[in-house]
């Protein structure tokens, strides 16, 4: 554990930084529907969506919807098939 702010390395921060924006653009190109449907329930419930009942259903429905494809990603990650976030560095 860090004892104060001067423990941290500006340029391990800098190359995390870099790494995630990479696997974010990258995640981006592959998946932009996937992109655009995450921030889209993020808006929803930051808005107060889940507060009606309609808003639950949606959520309930999106999830029944996208659980699968998540379980069908992580399973291929567990079994190899999908390149580590790092290899292109």
């Amino acid at each position: 554990m860090r004892e104060s702010w001067n423990d941290f390395d500006i340029e391990e921060m800098a190359l995390a930084v870099r790494k995630a924006t990479k696997t974010i653009v990258r995640t981006t190109r592959e998946h932009p529907y996937a992109v655009v449907a995450i921030a889209a329930g993020i808006g929803f419930v930051i808005a107060g969506g889940l507060r009606s009942r309609t808003g639950r259903a949606l959520m309930g429905v999106g999830a029944r919807v996208a659980l699968p494809q998540l379980q069908a990603a992580a399973m291929a990650v567990v079994r190899g098939e999908h390149a580590d976030a790092s290899a292109g560095d």
